[in-house]
């Protein structure tokens, strides 16, 4: 399966990792980011978020990049997979 073609939303992905470098940012050096409560409290959320999301969709997940790529991006991630290994169970 790991031959799939799983095309993520590049603009969604840029977002995403902005807001992981940031959530990052705040939580090494909170006094150089603006706000860094803010952020370290959206990497907390999407932390918890992204492993409840591993640990749902782990029947579509077969490699360790795959879930790594869960935990960073999400649904991001799961919903072209998903899409991906449907088109391969009607060919």
């Amino acid at each position: 399966m790991s031959d799939l073609k799983v095309k993520m939303h590049k603009p969604a992905v840029a977002i995403i990792s902005v807001i992981w470098l940031l959530g990052v940012a705040a939580i090494v050096a909170p006094q150089q980011v603006p706000a860094a409560f803010v952020f370290q409290c959206i990497a907390m959320f999407l932390v918890v978020a992204h492993v409840i999301e591993m640990l749902i969709y782990s029947r579509f997940l077969s490699t360790p990049m795959e879930y790594l790529k869960v935990f960073f991006f999400g649904v991001l991630y799961v919903k072209p997979k998903a899409k991906a290994l449907s088109k391969l169970k009607q060919a």
